[in-house]
């Protein structure tokens, strides 16, 4: 386990945690740990906000959402392109080109995946993605571990980073956060304290201030407990789920 020695140096205050989903909150076979789950809930029943920040469908986590009622308070995903917030979901990018994009990848016969606004794939490279969508202005494609997925121009998760953290007040500083992927590293950015599984990649671990030697989501639970003993969160029952 990595540690900066400045974090330790004095207790820090935390009013956000946002999380990755898949290999952070999951298992490696995508099984969702339901003992991370309660660590979250223990947050948010501290008065945490608590939110996930992932590249899956908003579909997928509306269906989420209703499993887990009162565990998450916002929900970041298509990479950045939909947030849920308030009960009630919002566009965060324009889905013009959605419907070509997702028409040049059925006449090349490729197989893929698409949400609202997102379209993602496993069978193509970057360069061939790129290649495939050359006619298309704006829209790129960005890796994601063993995935490639398609976002419109200038979105990633940052942007609904950005969003959450200026419709909640909620600073840099005072933002925790967890990834483990190569489109996690914007979260990086923007989190004054970011851990990872020592199942990340490598180039996430090498930024993180915290690198747990448990993997995935036992390395989530890890982060979490670290973040219990060594920063200052408010009193339980303080915040109404």
């Amino acid at each position: 386990m990595k540690v900066l020695a400045s974090m330790l140096d004095n207790m820090k205050a935390i009013s956000m945690f946002i999380a990755d989903f898949d290999r952070t909150i999951t298992d490696r076979d995508l099984k969702i740990d339901e003992s991370c789950i309660s660590m979250i809930a223990e947050l948010r029943g501290r008065g945490i906000h608590t939110s996930l920040v992932t590249g899956r469908k908003q579909t997928f986590m509306e269906i989420f959402l209703e499993r887990y009622q009162g565990v998450f308070e916002s929900i970041i995903c298509e990479n950045g392109c939909r947030a849920y917030l308030n009960n009630d979901w919002h566009a965060l990018a324009e889905s013009n080109c959605h419907t070509l994009v997702i028409e040049k990848f059925s006449e090349a016969g490729i197989e893929f995946d698409y949400g609202e606004c997102i379209v993602s794939t496993e069978a193509l490279s970057e360069s061939e993605v790129a290649s495939l969508l050359s006619d298309i202005s704006g829209w790129r494609s960005i890796v994601n571990v063993d995935s490639i997925m398609i976002l419109p121009p200038g979105i990633d998760k940052g942007t609904g980073i950005r969003w959450l953290q200026s419709m909640g007040g909620f600073s840099k500083e005072k933002t925790a956060g967890i990834g483990d992927g190569e489109n996690d590293m914007v979260m990086r950015e923007l989190c004054g304290v970011f851990g990872t599984p020592a199942s990340a990649v490598s180039s996430l671990k090498d930024v993180a201030d915290f690198v747990s030697s448990e993997e995935y989501s036992k390395g989530t639970r890890d982060f979490l407990g670290f973040l219990i003993t060594n920063y200052s969160l408010p009193m339980k029952g303080s915040h109404k789920i």
